[in-house]
């Protein structure tokens, strides 16, 4: 307890003090034990928030670009009303795409969905994405999102989405190359993270198109959970932020005797300087900050990585350790549903988020 609120309290029971200010007191003790939290909750989060801001900082966005409406794609299925805007985004000379699913009235509310690793092969364009892009569980859900009477913004991952268009030959060199993300062990330094080209479009859009918008939300699968909890814990315009099954505190990483299996993930999970200075038990208390949510939901079973029933179960008690007083985190756990849940975005997963973040 500070010394303003024991003063308020000794103020409260001193002999000479009338009913009326006790009463006063009284009222105004919650809103100040509250603020006293804050300011605990700040004062522990200066570190990684220091190390965040030092080692993820955006430095030359070449170009930031929504394009015309177009018709969506018709694997989205969201009817005549919907219209899509390609983002081209170029940062430091790395291309990253997405598109905007919107209606000729755009909404008050955003929803960002990061597709991660499951985008399909390169193409030139929307009017040429009569392909699947993404899978067809998440096409589903992003479809649940946009009923949700929300734009949806889809991202993909570096070197994958949409094919570089009128790009100097450097840009469409170097999209070849980071589809093996490994390549991007040569963009990493101390100081110059580059988990930034990872949600450098997040960053692009939100300065350049969020101002009509009064709710942001995040979600993202495997890869894109992971890009959810970086870009969530950089950028407080993000009020609610799911990751579904996306990552693990590196220390639990490992195999155990309950599960064997390797977690490590790919590089720019584990790899980058960043990890060097922080874990994610760090970005998930960012992510609440300041009186935001953050949610990590993991499959008890999962077919590819991070499963629930060992390795999922210890988050949460770690992350109690290290950040006993902050709220807004939570950690899910959604049961076996198929054979292969980890591209099982369905009905439980949908719930998980629309609960979470109050989408209406």
């Amino acid at each position: 307890m500070n010394n303003n609120v024991r003063g308020s309290l000794l103020q409260l029971f001193g002999a000479r003090v009338g009913v009326a200010a006790r009463w006063a007191v009284l009222r105004a003790l919650p809103l100040m034990l509250l603020l006293q939290l804050d300011i605990g909750h700040a004062q522990q989060l200066s570190r990684p928030s220091s190390i965040l801001s030092q080692e993820v900082s955006f430095k030359r966005f070449d170009k930031v670009e929504l394009g015309p409406r177009e018709p969506c794609p018709a694997w989205l299925a969201v009817g005549d009303e919907a219209v899509c805007r390609l983002l081209q985004v170029v940062y430091r000379d790395v291309y990253l795409s997405g598109f905007l699913l919107t209606r000729a009235v755009p909404s008050d509310q955003l929803v960002i969905y990061h597709a991660g690793h499951e985008a399909g092969a390169a193409l030139e364009g929307l009017a040429r994405s009569d392909e699947l892009l993404i899978l067809p569980d998440a096409a589903s859900f992003v479809g649940r999102l946009f009923a949700q009477d929300a734009d949806v913004l889809v991202l993909f991952m570096p070197g994958t989405g949409f094919a570089p268009r009128d790009q100097p030959p450097s840009v469409q060199r170097i999209f070849q190359v980071v589809s093996n993300h490994s390549a991007f062990a040569l963009l990493d330094s101390q100081g110059d993270s580059a988990a930034a080209y990872f949600i450098a479009h997040v960053r692009g859009f939100l300065d350049r198109f969020a101002a009509p918008y009064r709710s942001i939300v995040m979600v993202g699968r495997s890869g894109g959970g992971y890009s959810t909890t970086l870009a969530a814990a950089h950028d407080t315009r993000i009020m609610c932020s799911v990751s579904f099954f996306g990552s693990l505190p590196i220390r639990l990483r490992l195999p155990t005797e309950a599960d064997l299996r390797d977690d490590l993930g790919d590089f720019e999970q584990y790899g980058l300087y960043l990890f060097k200075r922080m874990d994610y038990t760090d970005l998930y208390a960012l992510a609440t900050q300041p009186r935001r949510r953050h949610v990590q939901v993991y499959n008890e079973e999962d077919n590819c990585c991070f499963s629930g029933f060992d390795k999922g179960r210890r988050v949460a008690e770690l992350f109690r350790r290290q950040y006993p007083a902050v709220r807004g985190f939570d950690v899910e756990f959604l049961p076996k549903r198929s054979e292969a849940d980890h591209y099982n975005l369905d009905e439980s997963a949908f719930s998980v988020l629309q609960s979470k973040c109050n989408l209406r």
